[in-house]
Parts: structure tokens; sequence; C-alpha cells
């Protein structure tokens, strides 16, 4: 590993379970400092926004 450390993707469709379980494994096995998640604009809104996100659509 380089000292700048490293970036993993892991590639995931919001509303699919197997692909939420694949997230969860992938960050519990690497144990990141940070994870950053990208979010389309209709969920970045709904983050931002006073009625908070429905966190099953994540």
């Amino acid at each position: 590993m380089s000292d700048h450390g490293t970036i993993t993707l892991v590639p995931s469709v919001h509303f699919s379970p197997t692909h939420r379980r694949r997230v969860r494994a992938a960050i519990r096995e690497a144990a990141p400092d940070v994870v950053a998640v990208e979010l389309d604009e209709s969920r970045f809104d709904r983050l931002e926004g006073d009625t908070g996100p429905d966190l099953a659509e994540l």
C-alpha cells in the first residue's frame, strides 16, 4: 500500500438487496477510515430536505 492510502470502489444498485449486502460486506472487510456514497440528485435532495431520507431507498 502507498503512503497515500487506497481507494476501493464498490459498484451497487440502490434498490437491490443483494448489492446492499455486498456493499456492507465490503465496508466491514476493508474497515476504511472514510466511506463516500454517490447519490443521484433526488436522493441528495431528500437527504438535505426537512422530511429526511427514506433509508430503505438509499
